[in-house]
């Protein structure tokens, strides 16, 4: 059995800080194994391997469960070779037995971070810091390396939106599928141009005013005057413009301004206090 940078023995001392205080981009492969265990023996060299192979993304620990019998009953291991998964403390998955070598990989593979992911997750945290350019290159090195990495286009769409790019903002964002996990937040991208091109197609909150100055019951200018508070970031006061149309007239625009509130949810967060106050009052509204 080889020792290496990414392979080492583990036993309860080290436990703790090796595996489950491990890098939150580090996989782990606990394997759980013993001297006189001949599947042990034929299956911890591929193990060894394919840590190798990773070269840092995953790191191999291997437990003697003779020599570290409360390890083992902590994981409650009834049977060897045992092999736990662990990313960010917690276990992902599990096996055992000695499984084919393609098979582990394939089992492995959906828990390990690829270079696109670490460059996407160095561009959200330089996006936190108002580096638009630096960040906007770690998701353009993601995206070069997987374009279908989705927080790298996410990325992109956000960068593009502070500098005022619409056109990439909503490229990047369209890029993101129905059924990723970022998926709604690209779709609150795509919902923030909208209202932008809305309000600029009206002529913007001074001729929304002007025209509800001369026309109170104007819908249409109201409807502006709201896209153009959300195109500002101004929700609560979009969201009121919205519910008054819908109090006026449920049907106008074949039920746009409720549609415009739905997108406003999904702006603010469907679950924020603020999608909560003004969904009750659409539902008072329409039921």
């Amino acid at each position: 059995m080889s020792e290496g940078p990414y392979i080492m023995e583990v036993n309860e001392a080290v436990f703790e800080s090796v595996v489950m205080l491990a890098p939150e981009e580090v996989t782990v492969v606990v394997d759980f194994w013993a001297p006189w265990c001949a599947p042990c023996r034929a299956l911890t060299p591929v193990l060894e391997s394919i840590a190798e192979s990773y070269d840092g993304r995953v790191l191999l620990a291997k437990v003697n469960v003779d020599q570290n019998q409360q390890l083992a009953a902590q994981f409650q291991i009834q049977g060897i070779p045992a092999v736990k998964i662990i990313r960010g403390g917690k276990i992902v998955s599990e096996f055992t037995g000695a499984l084919p070598e393609f098979e582990i990989r394939r089992i492995i593979e959906r828990f390990v971070s690829t270079e696109a992911d670490d460059a996407a997750k160095d561009g959200e945290q330089l996006l936190e810091e108002g580096k638009l350019d630096e960040a906007a290159a770690c998701f353009q090195e993601a995206v070069d390396a997987d374009p279908n990495n989705s927080t790298a286009r996410l990325g992109l769409a956000k960068v593009a939106l502070k500098q005022g790019d619409d056109e990439n903002a909503a490229l990047h964002a369209k890029a993101v599928e129905l059924g990723d996990s970022n998926y709604d937040n690209a779709q609150a991208i795509l919902n923030r141009l909208e209202f932008k091109q809305t309000s600029q197609e009206y002529g913007g909150e001074i001729s929304a005013r002007e025209a509800l100055e001369a026309d109170p019951g104007d819908l249409d200018a109201r409807y502006a005057l709201g896209c153009c508070f959300a195109a500002e970031e101004r929700y609560q006061e979009a969201l009121e413009e919205f519910l008054s149309i819908v109090k006026r007239n449920k049907q106008y625009g074949e039920g746009k301004a409720k549609t415009a509130m739905v997108k406003v949810f999904s702006i603010i967060g469907q679950r924020s206090t603020l999608a909560d106050n003004y969904r009750d009052q659409l539902e008072l509204v329409l039921y």
